[in-house]
């Protein structure tokens, strides 16, 4: 009779802090505190390829994002195969970039040192000039933009083809397909 109580207090408890995670918004008769419902960002990689570069600076994206498969300018957490100073010097160049005050030269060489293809900007930060949105959020407000890559960097794929200014989709920038590609799509 102990052993059946234990559980069944186990059960009751384990349920009254866990019920917003178990059970549905819509069969939730009491309103039980539910868990934050992250945004989803399919809307932005469905654009990207595996390993593509993305310059961000939001909470979500900086831990959503990698899960996709592309990869950050700088990552949201310390990384042990990423020296800390590694780590600061990436921060301060995206800080940098998304400062409003930045000249285009200045983004430009954040670009190249990095490889950066996307750009995934809050609502309140600027598209910069030389950036291509591509998509955006109506959730969030996020803007995904383009940067470097094939389009600005006069690759094989700029010259404006049958394939589009981008190539082919799912074309790499040295024209091969991966098999991987692209992430969402």
């Amino acid at each position: 009779a102990l052993a059946g109580a234990a559980a069944l207090g186990a059960c009751v408890g384990f349920f009254q802090i866990q019920a917003g995670a178990v059970v549905p918004r819509a069969l939730d008769p009491i309103g039980f505190d539910q868990p934050p419902r992250w945004p989803g960002y399919g809307w932005a990689v469905g654009h990207m390829h595996r390993g593509d570069v993305v310059l961000t600076n939001g909470y979500y994206p900086t831990r959503s994002v990698p899960g996709y498969g592309a990869n950050l300018v700088a990552p949201a957490w310390p990384d042990a195969s990423l020296d800390e100073d590694v780590r600061n010097r990436r921060l301060a160049a995206v800080r940098t970039y998304l400062d409003p005050e930045s000249t285009r030269a200045e983004r430009a060489a954040i670009v190249r040192r990095y490889d950066v293809r996307w750009l995934l900007l809050s609502r309140d930060q600027r598209v910069p000039s030389e950036a291509v949105v591509v998509g955006w959020s109506p959730r969030t407000g996020e803007v995904l933009a383009r940067v470097g890559g094939p389009a600005s960097a006069g690759g094989p794929a700029s010259a404006g083809g049958p394939a589009g200014p981008d190539g082919p989709k799912g074309a790499l920038r040295d024209g091969s397909t991966p098999t991987n590609a692209p992430l969402i799509g």
